[in-house]
This record gives C-alpha cells, sequence and structure tokens, in this order.
C-alpha cells in the first residue's frame, strides 16, 4: 500500500488577493544576498513574522523556490527524506524518483548515500533553486540533524536552503558562520521597528493611532509581530476611550500577551465562530467537510446554520490565524500557537472526554476517506485504543511495506491494548526484536501465544514461533532455533510463501549455528530456488548474504568479500540495513585478517553509524569485535577496552549465551595480547592480565570426560590460549586434538587453520620442536592461498620465533608468504632482543637422530616434560586426562628406550640429549 503525499506540505504561499503586508526592503535585500551563501537561518520567537517575510520574498526572487511546511509527524527519517524530495521535485520533476519507493518501507535506505545522489543530480541541473524547511524547530531527531548537516556539508553551487525555526538548530552553524556560508536573520533583524509598526497600524490595518500610542505598543510588543497583529485585532471598533485603555492595561510578557489578546480576540468572536474555533482546533489540518464531520449534528442549533465553507471563508477574511495550504483554498491550518491557547481552552470547556470524543469523529471520517494513518493517529490521540488496534491489524499485512509510523503508534498504544491483539503482539516482537530488545519481544510472543490458545484460532502460532526461532538464532541458541522453526512448521498456512521462506531461512541458520557447513548450504539453496520462483526479494537477499558467511566459514576469504561487495552493490539504496550491517561488518573482519587495517577500520566504523542510525546497534557487535583487535594490535589498550564493553552491552542485550562466548573470547586474547607485550606495559599490568585470563579459564570450569559442543568452541579455543600461557601445553594439545576433526570434516577450513597455529604453538611450549613446525607448515599450506595474516601475528613473540626458525629451514611454505607473515609482526627485532628467559626456545634437534634405543613417542615426550617439572603420577594422569596407571606404563618405556632406572636419570640423560631444556 502506498503512502500518498499531503501537497500541502509543499505548498509556496504568496499574498493573498487584497492582502497588504508592511514592506520590508531592507530583509528582502538581505536574503537576496544571502543565495551566495550555502544557508540563510531565519530563527526567532514565535509571532515574529519568518513566514510571512519569505512570503514578501519569493515573488522577488531571481531564482527557482521550493517549500516544505514541516510539523512533529516529521520526526521520521524516511518520512522527512521523502518530503524533501518531494518538494524539490517541484523544481526538477525526476529528482530522486529512484529513492521514493524504498523510503516507503521500515528499513529506509542509508542516508549519504541518497543525498550524495541528490546532490549530484542537483548539480548537474543548470538552474538554481532555494528550499525553504519552514518551523524546523519542530525537528527533533537526531538522524535528521546529520541528515542535514552533510548536505549543508556538500551543497552544490546552484542550490541555496532556507530555514526558519524559534531555536537555533543542532548543526554546524559555527563552522558555517566561519567560512561566511551562513546568513542569520534573528530577533533582533525581524522586530517591527517604529516606522513599520507605524506603517502596520495606519496602512495594514487602517487603524490611524497617533504616534504616541504606536510608540507604546511597539515598545510593549518589542515589534512582536503577532501581538500587534491581536492587539490590532482587539482595537477594532473600540472607540478613542476604549483604544486608551486597551493600550494602558496592554502589559506583560509575551506569552501573556498571547493568552490574553487571544482570549480577548475569541471573546470578541459570535457564539458560533467561539464554537468552531474551539471545536476544531484538535485538527492538524482542516477543511469544511472534515469540519462539519467534527462538529456534528449536535451542534447545529449553537452553529445557527452556518456551515463550515463560510466560516472557514470568514475566518480567513477575518485573518484569524488561519494559514492556507493549498491553492485551491481548501486544506488550512491554525497558527500552531494559536490552536494550542484553543486546544487549552477546550479542555478546560468540555474535559478530555469531550475532547476525545471529537478526536473519534476526526478518526472516523479519515476512515472514511481511506486516509488510514491518519485516522490512526486521530484513534491514538483520542485514546481510542480500539479503533487504533483495529485499524492497526487492517495494515498489519503490509505493513513491512506501507507504514512508516508502525513502531510510534504501538509505542503509543497502551500495552493491555496490545496484550489483546495476537496479531499485534507477533508485529511489536518483531519490531522489539530487530531493536535487540529480545526480553521485551518474547513476553509479547508468551502473550500472543496465551491469547491465540485461548481463542481456539491457532494460526498465529506461526508467527509466534517464527519470531522466537529469529530470536534463538540471533542468540545463537540453534536447539530454540531447530525447536520453533519446526513447530511454525506445523501450524503455517500452506498458500504462505512467505512464511514458510522465513521458516527455511532459520533452519539454514540452525544448521549453519551448529557448525553444519554443507547441510546450511544446502537449505539455503533451496530456499533460493523457492524465493526466485516466488520472487520473494527480501528472501533472495538474505540467501545472498549468507553465502558470504558460509565461504567466510570456509576460510574462503577472497571469495567472501567478493561476495560482500557484490551484495553491498546489490542492495544499493534498497532498505536493508540489517544485511548491510553484517556485511560492512564482515568485511571489516576479512580486511584485519589480510592486515589491511585502515580498510577494517573503515568498514567497522560504516557498520556502526549505520547501527547507530538505524537503531539496528545488536547487529554490529562482530564491528565492535574487529576494532578492538585492531586497538590491540596497535597498542592502544584502553580502546581495546571500550570497544570490548560496547561490545558486551550489545551481548548483554541479546540474553544469550553465545554473544557473551563470542565477547568473553575476545577478552581474553587481548588479555594474553598485553601479558605478551613486550614494551608500552609495565609488567604489573602485563602479570594482571594473564591472571584475569587464568582467573576466567579456571571458572570455566572444562571436564575433559564431556562431549564439546559446537557452540562452545569459541570458548575451548580461547582456553587453548590459556593453557599455553600458563605452560600447560599438554592440556591445549588434548583440547585441539578433541576439535580439530569435527572442523575438518565439516570444511571449517578457518577455524582449522586458527587451530592449527594454536596446535604448533602448544607443542613449541611443550618441547617438540618437529611437532610444532610441522604443524605451523600444515596451518601456513593452508592459510597461504587466502592470505591469512592477523590469524598467526595476534599469536605475538612465541609465533613470531617459530615462524624464524622456520624460515631458516627448507620447507614447502611459500617463502614470499613467510616473509610477508614476518614483516606484519611489530618491532619484531626489538621483541627477539627481549625474549624472556621462561620463553620456550625452539629446539632443532632431529629426534631420529638422537643416539636413543627407541625414539620416544609424543606421549612419551609429554609425561617426560612433566616428570620434569616434579609432578607425581597421579598429577601427571589428571593433567593428560589418562589413569595413573597407566601413566606407569609409559613411565617404564621412557626408562627403557633411555636406558635409566629412575625419574632422575631420565630427566637427567633428557636435558643431556636436547629433549628438555
Amino acid at each position: 500500500m502506498s503512502n500518498p503525499l499531503l501537497t500541502t506540505k509543499l505548498y509556496v504561499p504568496h499574498p493573498q488577493t487584497g492582502q497588504r503586508l508592511v514592506p520590508r526592503p531592507h530583509l528582502v535585500a538581505r536574503l537576496n544576498r544571502a543565495l551566495s551563501t550555502r544557508l540563510t537561518l531565519i530563527s526567532a520567537p514565535a509571532g515574529f513574522g519568518k513566514t510571512t517575510l519569505l512570503t514578501e520574498w519569493i515573488p522577488q526572487s531571481q531564482r527557482a523556490v521550493c517549500w516544505l511546511s514541516l510539523d512533529e509527524a516529521d520526526n521520521d527519517l524516511a518520512q522527512f527524506l521523502t518530503y524533501f524530495i518531494a518538494a524539490l521535485q517541484q523544481f526538477k520533476a525526476d529528482l530522486g524518483q529512484s529513492y521514493l519507493a524504498a523510503l516507503q518501507s521500515p528499513q529506509p535506505p542509508a542516508v549519504e548515500p541518497l543525498i550524495t545522489t541528490l546532490v549530484n543530480e542537483l548539480s548537474q541541473t543548470p538552474a538554481e533553486v532555494a528550499l525553504i524547511l519552514d518551523d524546523y524547530h519542530l525537528i527533533q531527531l537526531p538522524a535528521i540533524h546529520s541528515a542535514v548537516a552533510f548536505l549543508l556539508n556538500n551543497l552544490p553551487p546552484n542550490m541555496h536552503l532556507i530555514m526558519t525555526s524559534r531555536a537555533d538548530p543542532p548543526l554546524p552553524l559555527a563552522r558555517l558562520r566561519a567560512r561566511a556560508q551562513l546568513t542569520e536573520l534573528r530577533l533582533a533583524d525581524l522586530r517591527f521597528t517604529l516606522a513599520e509598526a507605524t506603517t502596520f497600524f495606519h496602512q495594514t490595518k487602517d487603524l490611524p493611532l497617533p504616534a504616541e500610542q504606536i510608540q507604546e505598543l511597539e515598545a510593549r510588543t518589542e515589534g512582536w509581530g503577532a501581538g500587534l497583529q491581536l492587539a490590532a485585532l482587539s482595537l477594532q471598533g473600540l472607540d478613542a476611550d476604549g483604544v486608551s485603555r486597551f493600550i494602558r492595561d496592554f502589559t506583560g510578557s509575551h506569552h501573556y500577551v498571547f493568552d490574553y489578546l487571544a482570549e480577548d480576540v475569541l471573546h470578541q468572536q459570535p457564539p458560533e465562530i467561539q464554537h468552531f474555533l474551539l471545536h476544531t482546533s484538535i485538527l492538524s489540518r482542516l477543511c469544511a467537510p472534515l469540519c462539519d464531520a467534527v462538529l456534528g449534528q449536535t451542534d447545529s442549533e449553537i452553529m445557527k446554520g452556518e456551515t463550515s465553507s463560510n466560516i472557514l471563508e470568514y475566518l480567513k477574511r477575518a485573518n484569524l490565524f488561519l494559514v492556507p495550504l493549498d491553492d485551491r483554498r481548501h486544506w488550512y491550518r491554525y497558527h500552531h500557537l494559536f490552536a494550542d491557547f484553543l486546544r487549552d481552552r477546550l479542555t478546560r470547556d468540555i474535559g478530555q472526554a469531550g475532547v476525545n470524543a471529537l478526536y473519534r469523529r476526526a478518526r472516523v471520517w479519515h476512515e472514511q476517506h481511506n486516509a488510514v494513518e491518519e485516522a490512526i493517529n486521530y484513534a491514538l490521540a483520542g485514546r481510542d485504543w480500539a479503533g487504533a488496534v483495529k485499524l492497526t491489524e487492517q495494515l498489519a499485512t503490509s505493513l513491512w511495506t506501507s507504514s512508516r509510523y508502525i513502531l510510534t503508534w504501538l509505542k503509543t498504544l497502551p500495552e493491555e491494548e496490545i496484550n489483546q491483539s495476537p496479531d499485534l503482539c507477533i508485529w511489536y516482537s518483531t519490531w522489539l526484536t530487530m531493536g535487540g530488545e529480545f526480553n521485551r519481544a518474547e513476553q509479547m510472543l508468551n502473550n500472543a501465544e496465551r491469547i491465540t490458545r485461548t481463542s481456539g484460532n491457532l494460526s498465529p502460532l506461526t508467527g509466534v514461533h517464527v519470531n522466537r526461532a529469529t530470536i534463538g538464532f540471533l542468540r545463537g541458541d540453534a536447539h530454540y532455533t531447530f525447536e520453533n522453526a519446526r513447530q511454525a512448521l506445523a501450524y503455517f498456512d500452506d498458500g504462505n510463501k512467505f512464511v514458510h521462506h522465513r521458516v527455511m531461512e532459520i533452519l539454514a541458520r540452525g544448521h549453519f549455528l551448529k557448525g553444519e557447513l554443507a547441510e546450511a548450504e544446502r537449505v539455503w539453496a533451496e530456499t533460493m530456488a523457492l524465493a526466485q520462483a516466488a520472487d520473494n526479494q527480501r528472501t533472495l537477499l538474505f540467501a545472498r548474504a549468507a553465502q558470504g558467511e558460509l565461504q567466510r566459514a570456509r576460510g574462503q576469504l577472497r571469495r567472501a568479500a567478493q561476495l560482500d561487495q557484490e551484495l553491498l552493490r546489490l542492495i544499493g539504496e534498497r532498505p536493508a540495513d540489517v544485511i548491510k550491517i553484517r556485511a560492512l561488518a564482515r568485511l571489516a573482519s576479512l580486511h584485519y585478517e589480510w592486515h589491511q587495517l585502515g580498510q577494517a577500520q573503515q568498514y567497522a566504523h560504516q557498520a556502526l553509524e549505520l547501527a547507530g542510525q538505524t537503531q539496528r546497534e545488536i547487529f554490529a557487535r562482530l564491528a565492535y569485535l574487529t576494532l578492538a583487535r585492531i586497538d590491540v594490535a596497535l597498542g592502544e589498550a584502553d580502546k581495546a577496552v571500550t570497544m570490548l564493553e560496547q561490545a558486551k552491552v550489545l551481548a548483554q542485550r541479546m540474553g544469550g549465551e553465545q554473544p557473551l562466548r563470542e565477547v568473553n573470547a575476545a577478552q581474553v586474547r587481548s588479555w594474553l595480547a598485553q601479558a605478551r607485550a613486550s614494551s608500552g606495559l609495565s609488567a604489573e599490568v602485563a602479570g594482571q592480565s594473564l591472571t584475569a585470563a587464568t582467573n576466567w579459564a579456571d571458572a570455566q570450569h572444562l571436564d575433559p570426560h564431556n562431549e564439546l559442543s559446537y557452540e562452545g568452541q569459541v570458548t575451548y579455543i580461547a582456553l587453548c590460549r590459556v593453557f599455553i600461557a600458563r605452560h600447560r601445553p599438554d592440556q591445549a594439545i588434548n583440547l585441539l586434538e578433541r576439535l580439530l576433526p569435527s572442523a575438518e570434516a565439516a570444511g571449517r577450513q578457518g577455524e582449522v587453520i586458527e587451530m592449527l597455529a594454536l596446535k604448533a604453538l602448544a607443542y613449541q611450549a611443550y618441547y617438540q620442536p618437529n611437532q610444532a613446525l610441522t604443524t605451523l607448515i600444515q596451518a601456513l599450506s593452508l592459510a597461504e592461498p587466502e592470505g591469512y595474516i592477523r590469524t598467526f601475528v595476534d599469536e605475538g613473540l612465541p609465533m613470531a620465533q617459530l615462524m624464524l626458525t622456520l624460515s631458516q629451514r627448507p620447507s614447502a611454505v611459500n617463502r614470499a608468504y613467510l616473509d610477508t607473515l614476518l614483516a606484519a609482526f611489530p618491532d619484531f627485532g626489538l621483541m627477539m632482543d627481549n625474549v624472556s628467559d621462561d620463553t620456550p626456545p625452539v629446539v632443532t634437534h632431529q629426534l631420529d637422530t638422537v643416539n636413543l634405543i627407541e625414539p620416544l613417542s609424543n606421549r612419551e615426550l609429554e609425561i617426560l616434560a612433566l616428570m620434569a617439572q616434579g609432578l607425581t603420577n597421579g598429577e601427571i594422569a589428571q593433567q593428560v586426562f589418562i589413569s595413573a596407571q597407566t601413566v606407569k606404563v609409559h613411565t617404564r618405556n621412557i626408562y627403557g628406550k633411555l636406558g635409566v632406572n629412575s625419574r632422575r636419570q631420565a630427566v637427567t640423560k633428557a636435558l643431556a640429549l636436547g629433549l628438555l631444556t
């Protein structure tokens, strides 16, 4: 369903026939001179003639003028941009046409590319244009201010922007002022001079007041145009004594003056006019048929037969603060301050219940005239919750594509009203989920299920379980995701292809969460085929986005980056914020892996900016984690802490275990990097970092007998890092050997490379040099085609030592790739100079050349190293997860192979042979 624009908002006002304005040539000249700058700001309190001045200037302007009248409802980025483009289309009809459809959706396109396109299109037009944004003070949304600021920074030479506002907007005014790109007209400029006040009373209002009385009125109003206007209305028909009394009693602040004069003006009107003004003041815009509907048949006696059409004509002639909104004089609005006064007075006269009844009449009229969105606004204003719920439910099937106000409506409705409608609960939960409010979303879904099961109509349960499954995969909970996806299939209508595709998406995500890449890819392929057949563009976009994630998990970095870049080009300015944020965050991570830190930062910041603009921060967690790794790589530990804290806040908002696991693993990595730092950190800080990592590891209570789940893999890998740092490499090796087979079988090559890199470090720390180098060669052979760098460099000095040793020996590793890796280590030479005594050296003896009766096995070397540490058989058994009896068997074998009879002799000979250091 499309949203027709209110053309009255684009109406360029001009002096009405017979209307006499006070000429202000000096201000008109300033406006003409201002066209050489970027922005003219007309800023003054209400009633100082800002709009009236522009009405006088427009006919004298040397360029085309477009107009946009703003109101509170324009505090919606998509709506603001839609009307912004529509206003400029009065100058150039095809301007920004490609964006209008996208702006109608709940996920509008990114702002800066949109404005960039508009600027480029405008700059190609030889004609000049001025765009007026009237009543800009009504705009409060920061995203709109950011968009306008971006426009001002990039304004084409043939465009000028004019704003009227009651307060200075939060725009870069100081910078524009310093660059002589800002023209300002303020209260001191707009206030009427004594000469202008004289012209106003004598020529405009035909009130021949003496000079001293005009001077007194001008002084008391301080040149306030609205005050002089109200005074003139009050003075009409007074004799000389009445004029003197009025002027003598005319005191007070602007607010008091307005209230006093408004009441005085109102009281001087006939009862039918007072009744009309008060009872139609609830309307944001009014026309005769709408006013008739709001006044109703019961008001006919009070109105004395006067029609709304006649009264509007009277109000227009009497200048009673009626502002025309179109050339046909069909639509009007009251002056904002006058309307505020009338509504306050109306509430005092008839009470809130009476006012609500008028809102209901306005709702019914708009509903009958197919203005559903305005009908909902009136229903909400009048607390007509049943009417608002009914109308919102009518739009439910097209809310995603047509309504810009759904979230505002739902937030305005009391929750007890929403909780009576399963459909509204489900829709509200969808919006809450996208905003990261998972707990509230689940509450809404629980309410929907309760109402549905009570009613007996179970069809809404499909939506309930689809949304629960969505929350499940966003939290990384595969079991919850699968459980609800299958239940959604049990309830869904076979004819609803959209829901079917959505469930297929979720099932594919569930397989991805379990590390089942082949199955995820199969389901995604099936989903894409179904979506293409049904022309479901939304699902096709999500499926294409998943391809980049799948290739990243397979370790195919180059293909993943290519897919994400193609995805961003395909999306263009379409409303797909979640997909864009995730793609940008993935690109940041990929470029980080390639050691392209600047590009990684750029992509991460783009993801965060878009997430902030669209209130989709929960999808930016990866961007924060990547920035934290960049900060660690650059030695900026404090910044890394901030990024990790932001990521943790988002993870806690989501409420699941998996997001927190990922953040905790990143935190451990950061701690260990600080503990390894060779410079820039004190020994105390490094020690504290290692202690923090150790405490975290101890709190995990890893049971070696438990089955390892894929969901916990990020924690297990972090534990391996801690084991190596705590000189317990055997535990790391054991854990990695349990993790590697499933990763290799599933084709998760990125994880395999990381595990092999860690395993090489564990072997190095375990004094098994050949295994360390062999394992590193395996990792590098897999990593080299895709250009992995940071996976190795982030492991610090131990990895640098191992690679340096490898570089000094012939191997199958590409030498240029190895040199690239070594060059990426920061201050590698300095690190080598500062190697601590307890850093395990890389021993390069070939074990098969050592004079042994029979070479020791890996397990025997492991137990020999633990014997050297003085551990008992029982302690060794706990470390390597075998029985004490098995330790005794291995000990006898070690004695036999070394030709010794005791532990002391075994350790002494092993040191002599270079098996231990």
